[in-house]
C-alpha cells in the first residue's frame, strides 16, 4: 500500500478572503506538501466541496488564511468530517483567539502550521506516539539487561539504537541511494507532487543540506518520521542514505554548539490520545524513564509549544494536550542535540533537533486545569546510552558472538555468508512483535538463500523450525507440523553435534505440542520419547527437557495413568529446582502450572491433602498472574473441601465405634 493510499481520505482544504499576494508562497508549500488539497477563494465553491464529501473515514483539515475567513469557522461548527480547522494570519504577532470546537489552533508561523498538520493527520490515523517507558532501576545490573531483552517494548528500543548505531557504521555503496529512491518511487506512487520532490532530490541533494531537506515539509520528513513511529525497521534500514548523511551532520554540529552551549530548557507541545497518555501517567512514577524513539522537533518558545498542544482550544475528550519541558545538559549527552534555525529551510523559527533513542528522566506531571493542558518535566538522562555497550556484549553471549550486525537482521550485503542466519533473526524480531506476514516474509527470503547452502548447514533445519514456529503461533498446525518435519530431516543429514541435537529437541517437543491440539496424542509422545534419547549429560537438565517431561506427563493423565503422569511430572520438577538451585532464569509460570498439574493428579487420586500442598506452591510461583492464582485458589479452596469432608467421614465412622 502506498502512503498516498493511507491519506486518500485525509483532506487538507485551505479557504483564503479574495487573492492576498501575502498567502501565495504558504499556498505553493501546501500545494507541494499535500497530494489531496483544495484552495478556494470562493466561499460558496468550498462549501459546495465539503458537502459533496462522503462521511464515514473522510476528514477534512480545514486552513483558513486570514481574519477575514475566521467567520467560517463559526459556519461549520457541526460538520462530522471537519477533523481540525487552523486559523492562519501572517501579519499577526500574537496567536489568535477562537472558541470554536473544532480550532486546532491560530498561528502566523507557517513552519507551525505544516509539522501540526503532519502530526495531527498521523494521530488520526493511530500511529502510534513513539515512546518506551523503564522504570527507574532497569537498567542498574547485567540481569536487569537480560530483562530488558525479554521486555517486548523495551527490547524493540534496543534493536532500534542498535540499529541507527549499525547504520551510522555502515561502508556506503553505490547502490544505497537507487534503493532508496526505489522505495520513495514506490511509497508514493500514485502521488504526482511527491515524485516531482523526488525528482527534485535526485538532481539537486548534497550530503552537506541533510539537515535543510529533513526540516523541509515534504516527504523525507513525513517519510523517516512515520517509519520510526511504527517501528517498521526493514523502512529505516533502506533510508539508510539520508539517515547517514543526517546523523553525520547532526553530529559534526553538535561538536561545535556544544562548546558555548551547556545547559538548556526546550519544549514540545502535542495532542495524545487518551490511552497513550493513560500510559505515561501508568509510568509517571519520579524517576522512571521515557525514550523516544524518533527525532524530536523542540522549541525554546514555550508559547509555540502551547500552540501545537492545543491547550485552550482543543475540545476532543479523547484528545490530550501536553507540553513537555526539557532540560538538556549538552556537554554530557552521546546523542546529537542541536539548535537547527540556520539550517532550516524556514529561517524564522527557533528549533532544536533532539536525535532519536534520547532518554528522560520523569522529574514531574502536572495538570494546568486552567488552560486545559498537562506539563511533563523531564531531564535529560544517559544512562541508556552508558550500558548500550553492555546490552551488545549480552547480546552476542545470546548468539554465540555472532556480529552485531547477524543479531539486528537484514543489515548486510546479500552476498555475505552469514545471510540465512541474519534473515532469521530479522523474522524472529517480527514474530516476537506478532507481526507473522513479515516474520513469514522473511524466513521465505531465508528459504531461499538455502538454495545456494551446502546441505549440511545448521541454518537449513533452523529455518525450518522458525517457520513451524510461526505457523504453530497462527494456529496452522497442519504447515507447522510439516515444517518441523523438515527442521528434523534436515538435521539429520548432519553430523550429530550438541547444537544439532538442541535444535532437534526443540522441533520434536514443537511437533509433539502441536500433535497434542490435534489430539493426536500417540505420535506426540513418540516425539517426546525420541526428544529424550537426543538428551545427554547437562542437557538432561535443561529447561526444554522438563517441558518435555511435562508434556509426556500430561498426556498420561489424560489416559488416566496417574502412575506414569506422576513420575514424569516429578522429572521436571527436579529439572525445574535444580535451574533455581543454580539461580538460572526460570519461567515461574510455567513452574506454576507444572505443580497445579501434579496436585490435580493427587486430587484425582483422592489424596486431598497433597493436592493441596502443591496448590498452595502453585499459587506462589504464580505471583502477577491473576488469572493463574484465582485458577489454582479455586482448586486449593475444593481440595480443602473435599479434606474436611473426608476427615469428617473419619471422624463419623470412630465415633459411631465408640458409641
Amino acid at each position: 500500500m502506498s502512503l498516498y493510499d493511507e491519506y486518500r481520505h485525509q483532506h487538507v482544504v485551505g479557504l483564503e478572503g479574495g487573492i492576498d499576494p501575502d498567502y501565495d508562497q504558504l499556498k505553493k508549500h501546501l500545494s507541494d506538501t499535500f497530494s489531496n488539497i483544495q484552495i478556494y477563494q470562493d466561499l460558496d465553491a468550498c462549501v459546495d466541496f465539503l458537502c459533496n464529501l462522503s462521511e464515514g473515514k473522510t476528514r477534512v483539515y480545514l486552513i483558513l488564511l486570514g481574519l477575514r475567513t475566521a467567520y467560517m469557522a463559526e459556519l461549520i461548527s457541526d460538520w462530522p468530517q471537519i477533523a481540525h480547522i487552523y486559523l492562519y494570519d501572517q501579519k499577526s504577532e500574537q496567536p489568535l483567539l477562537s472558541n470554536n470546537k473544532y480550532l486546532r489552533f491560530s498561528t502566523n508561523s507557517s513552519r507551525n502550521l505544516f509539522i501540526s498538520l503532519v502530526r495531527d493527520i498521523e494521530l488520526e490515523q493511530g500511529i502510534p506516539p513513539a515512546m518506551t517507558y523503564f522504570t527507574s532501576n532497569t537498567l542498574t545490573t547485567e540481569r536487569s539487561l537480560r530483562d530488558l531483552c525479554s521486555d517486548h517494548q523495551s527490547a524493540t528500543f534496543v534493536w532500534h539504537q542498535l540499529l541507527i548505531d549499525v547504520i551510522r557504521q555502515l561502508p556506503r555503496k553505490l547502490s544505497d541511494k537507487e534503493e532508496m529512491i526505489d522505495f520513495l518511487r514506490s511509497y508514493f506512487q500514485d502521488d504526482i507532487v511527491q515524485q516531482q520532490h523526488i525528482d527534485e532530490f535526485i538532481a539537486k541533494y548534497e550530503s552537506k543540506d541533510a539537515i535543510r531537506w529533513y526540516t523541509k515539509p515534504e516527504f523525507l520528513f513525513r517519510v523517516l518520521n512515520r517509519a520510526f513511529r511504527t517501528q517498521n525497521i526493514d523502512n529505516i534500514f533502506t533510508l539508510r542514505y539520508f539517515l547517514q548523511d543526517l546523523y553525520h551532520q547532526l553530529e559534526n554540529e553538535y561538536q561545535t554548539q556544544r562548546e558555548w552551549l551547556e545547559s538548556v530548557i526546550v519544549h514540545r507541545g502535542q495532542l495524545m490520545y487518551q490511552d497513550d497518555f493513560d500510559a505515561l501517567l501508568k509510568n509517571s512514577e519520579q524517576g522512571n524513564l521515557i525514550a523516544f524513539n524518533s527525532f524530536l522537533s523542540t522549541t525554546f518558545d514555550l508559547d509555540v509549544a502551547s500552540v501545537f498542544a492545543g491547550s485552550n482550544t482543543n475540545t476532543n475528550p479523547n484528545e490530550i494536550p501536553v507540553i513537555f519541558q526539557l532540560v538538556l545538559n549538552l556537554e554530557q549527552s552521546k546523542l546529537p542535540i542541536v539548535n537547527i534555525t540556520h539550517f532550516s529551510s524556514v529561517r524564522s523559527e527557533n528549533e532544536t533537533l533532539i536525535a532519536m533513542g534520547s532518554v528522560f528522566r520523569i522529574d514531574q506531571i502536572t495538570e494546568d486545569k486552567e488552560n486545559r493542558v498537562w506539563h511533563v518535566e523531564l531531564t535529560l538522562n544517559d544512562e541508556v546510552s552508558e550500558r548500550l555497550s553492555s546490552m551488545i556484549r549480552y547480546l552476542k553471549e545470546q548468539t554465540g558472538n555472532q556480529s552485531t550486525l547477524i543479531v539486528l537482521g537484514r543489515f548486510l550485503a546479500l552476498d555475505d555468508p552469514d545471510l540465512v542466519a541474519t534473515l532469521n533473526n530479522l523474522a524472529l524480531v517480527y514474530a516476537d512483535k506478532r507481526d507473522y506476514a513479515n516474520a513469514l516474509m522473511y524466513c521465505q527470503k531465508s528459504l531461499d538463500s538455502i538454495k545456494i547452502l551446502p546441505t549440511e548447514s545448521i541454518s537449513i533445519g533452523m529455518t525450518y523450525y522458525n517457520v513451524g514456529c510461526i505457523y504453530a503461533k497462527m494456529e496452522k498446525h497442519s504447515e507447522a507440523i510439516k515444517y518441523f518435519v523438515d527442521a528434523l530431516n534436515a538435521c539429520r543429514q548432519i553430523k550429530l553435534t550438541p547444537v544439532i541435537s538442541s535444535v532437534m529437541i526443540q522441533a520434536l517437543y514443537q511437533k509433539g505440542r502441536t500433535l497434542m491440539v490435534l489430539d493426536q496424542n500417540g505420535p506426540a509422545l513418540e516425539c517426546f520419547v525420541e526428544a529424550l534419547l537426543l538428551a545427554s549429560g547437562d542437557d538432561k537438565f535443561h529447561s526444554q527437557i522438563a517441558l518435555v517431561h511435562h508434556s509426556i506427563g500430561q498426556i498420561h493423565e489424560l489416559k488416566e495413568d496417574f502412575s506414569q503422569a506422576l513420575s514424569s511430572y516429578e522429572k521436571a520438577l527436579h529439572i525445574w529446582m535444580h535451574l533455581l538451585e543454580k539461580n538460572s532464569k526460570v519461567d515461574q509460570h510455567v513452574v506454576a502450572q507444572l505443580l497445579n498439574d501434579i496436585g490435580e493428579v493427587h486430587d484425582k487420586n483422592k489424596r486431598y491433602w497433597l493436592a493441596m500442598s502443591f496448590y498452595d506452591q502453585a499459587i506462589k510461583f504464580a505471583e502477577g498472574n491473576n488469572d493463574l492464582v484465582q485458577e489454582y485458589k479455586q482448586n486449593f479452596q475444593e481440595a480443602a473441601e473435599m479434606t474436611m469432608h473426608k476427615i469428617k467421614r473419619i471422624l463419623n465412622v470412630y465415633l459411631v465405634e465408640f458409641e
